[in-house]
């Protein structure tokens, strides 16, 4: 029991002190920092963009391109101007050719947020491909990295590729 009369910084107390848990990363804002999300999560680029570190939705696609040079992928790019505000907006669609059931367009006034997300909801069509030798695998945002980044030629078994 702590005694009254002594200063506070020199009072005992019989009960132990509780652990000192880690806490759950947060922002500037103290908003916590989720640790994983949805491949086509809406967020990705915005709220949870500290989960694009290892990788964005551009680069995936990029590396993916480098990765299987003989494979058509094609980003298509149109623009147009909405005439109430006189605004120019893209519409971005990421495909490869001889898949015509795989793809991924997203419209917007920001290009650069159109090409990310149009390449994000392709890679959702491209990895929940349930033809795919994978079977129902699912892949979050982070397991797809790792997916990716760590396989040689990470399609042959998401296309049935004979490479």
């Amino acid at each position: 029991m702590p005694n009254p009369e002594q200063p506070l910084s020199q009072q005992t107390y019989s009960q132990p002190m509780p652990p000192v848990l880690p806490s759950t990363p947060t922002t500037q804002n103290g908003m916590e920092l989720v640790p994983d999300c949805e491949i086509d999560d809406l967020e990705l680029m915005g709220t949870k963009k500290h989960l694009t570190q290892k990788g964005q939705p551009l680069t995936l696609v990029e590396a993916l391109k480098g990765k299987h040079k003989n494979l058509g992928f094609v980003e298509h790019m149109d623009q147009g101007k909405e005439l109430a505000s006189n605004k120019t907006f893209f519409t971005v669609t990421w495909s490869i050719q001889g898949y015509p059931n795989i793809s991924g367009s997203f419209t917007d006034f920001n290009k650069q947020k159109a090409r990310h997300t149009a390449a994000q909801r392709f890679l959702k069509t491209l990895f929940h491909n349930p033809n795919s030798l994978l079977g129902d695998k699912r892949f979050s945002w982070m397991s797809l990295i790792d997916y990716i980044q760590s396989r040689k030629q990470p399609l042959i078994e998401i296309l049935d590729l004979n490479e």
